[in-house]
């Protein structure tokens, strides 16, 4: 049976003294096919019950080279919003006593690319029963994320050097990218789903390797292949 819902989003970031976002609800009507979460399912942080199964909590102690996204994104999807930090606007001392000087643009730009992120999770993650799937049925749905979307080539042949952008924005929400950015794209949408992913590669090419009981599958691009598991010996972190 299929039904318009109504997917909450948090289109708004408003900036507070504490730095923690205020959101703002916006409905955004979609027809999907009726899904039956488990119990106690938070669609605003949709994450939030597979916190400790899939190794997402935020602390102190925690060091990843591979968010789902950013610190804050992954804190927004957790629900852990004790964790969820913005540096103020103009001159901030960090805890080690680094200074951060933030600009209002810096500012505003930061808090719209992880609000539209944050957003894109949302939608992707209330979509499909993801706590009830097997580890290859999450695997193709990040196989059908990243194959209808497009291969930046302007991009990649302009002076690089000069420019920077946010790989997982490019890809999600601009629809198109480069290698590295589908490789860190990839991971990314592997943390969400609880499964274990790596990239390797430099200068010409990146591939992505994703875990899938307990097998590597090879990705390069918009392609990941889950045909059969690649023969390259993967090593995958804890």
């Amino acid at each position: 049976m299929k039904k318009q819902v109504v997917i909450l989003g948090l289109a708004v970031v408003l900036a507070t003294s504490t730095g923690i976002p205020a959101f703002a609800e916006t409905g955004t009507a979609m027809e999907q096919t009726e899904l039956h979460h488990n119990e106690g399912y938070d669609s605003e942080h949709p994450l939030s019950s597979m916190i400790d199964s899939w190794d997402l909590r935020l602390s102190d102690d925690t060091y990843s080279l591979n968010y789902i996204c950013s610190w804050n994104v992954q804190a927004m999807l957790i629900g852990q919003m004790d964790r969820y930090f913005a540096p103020p606007v103009g001159d901030y001392v960090d805890a080690r006593g680094n200074h951060i000087y933030t600009t209002q643009e810096e500012y505003d730009s930061a808090r719209t690319t992880e609000q539209a992120l944050y957003n894109w999770f949302c939608n992707w993650l209330n979509s499909m029963d993801f706590q009830n799937m097997n580890e290859m049925e999450r695997a193709q749905e990040i196989k059908k994320v990243l194959e209808v979307r497009g291969y930046d080539t302007e991009w990649e042949y302009s002076n690089r050097q000069n420019l920077s952008r946010d790989d997982y924005y490019a890809v999600l929400i601009n629809n198109k990218g480069v290698c590295s950015e589908y490789a860190s794209t990839a991971l990314a949408l592997a943390k969400a789903l609880g499964l274990k992913g790596v990239s390797n590669g430099s200068g010409n090419h990146v591939n992505y390797f994703i875990q899938v009981d307990g097998q590597p599958y090879i990705g390069s691009n918009q392609v990941l292949f889950l045909e059969r598991p690649t023969n390259t010996r993967v090593y995958f972190s804890e």
